[in-house]
């Protein structure tokens, strides 16, 4: 812990798993290591909103007040019916229960587009509600397949379908217009590990889904919150 860092200032990220889930003693302890790193200029912070407790959140908001903050909550689907599917065992309404523990901290929520089940219609809702809550920043991800996991057998046995590039494309431009400007996007996509990868497999080019989303709202003349004040 004591290596100076290499390259500049950072923000240690806690990402893995889910990182409050653990005494508050035990978190301070590793948090408070991980701020000593000589450059480090804030925190980063993964977990789930079910995970929460009273103390833990104190904790959180003493450590906002004393560097730049960021917690992350994986929401990936505003439907329960969709949650249920994928095993993320809690509900909507217990998500935002969490997510207002943490008013007045820089949040991020992580969505996934391509679940199982859902329609366009049905990823939309997703953004419409982030646009209600308006967090200060979002991570949106498609879904990929791994080797070896449930859905890569309920995939290979076509029990749902992947949306091909062009239409995740048309998905997250059409996501990006009804949420707010001022909520910071910092993914709009994702890339699978290469050897894990069943699908979809263009997402390996993940510099040209990127590319592709640029040119769709070229096309469009649009940009992100161009539709938030007729949505919402």
């Amino acid at each position: 812990m004591d290596k100076k860092w290499e390259g500049g200032l950072c923000i240690p990220y806690f990402q893995a798993h889910t990182n409050t889930y653990a005494p508050t003693c035990v978190l301070r302890e590793k948090f408070e290591q991980t701020l000593k790193l000589p450059d480090a200029v804030g925190l980063d912070i993964a977990t789930r909103a079910d995970c929460l407790s009273d103390e833990t959140v104190e904790y959180l908001r003493e450590l906002h007040e004393r560097t730049f903050l960021t917690v992350e909550l994986g929401l990936q689907t505003v439907h329960d019916v969709t949650a249920e599917k994928i095993n993320r065992c809690h509900t909507y309404e217990e998500f935002l229960k969490g997510y207002e523990k943490l008013k007045g901290l820089n949040v991020c929520v992580h969505i996934i587009n391509g679940l199982p089940g859902e329609t366009h219609e049905m990823m939309l809702d997703t953004a419409r509600e982030l646009a209600r809550i308006r967090p200060f920043m979002l991570k949106i991800h498609l879904l990929h397949i791994i080797a070896g996991t449930k859905m890569a057998e309920q995939y290979l046995a076509h029990e749902f379908e992947l949306p091909t590039l062009e239409e995740y494309v048309e998905m997250v431009c059409d996501q990006l217009e009804i949420l707010p400007e001022d909520t910071v996007i910092a993914r709009v996509t994702g890339d699978g590990a290469p050897d894990t990868l069943v699908a979809p497999l263009w997402s390996k080019k993940k510099f040209v889904v990127m590319n592709e989303i640029d040119k769709e709202l070229l096309r469009r003349n649009s940009m992100q919150g161009s539709k938030y004040f007729q949505k919402t």
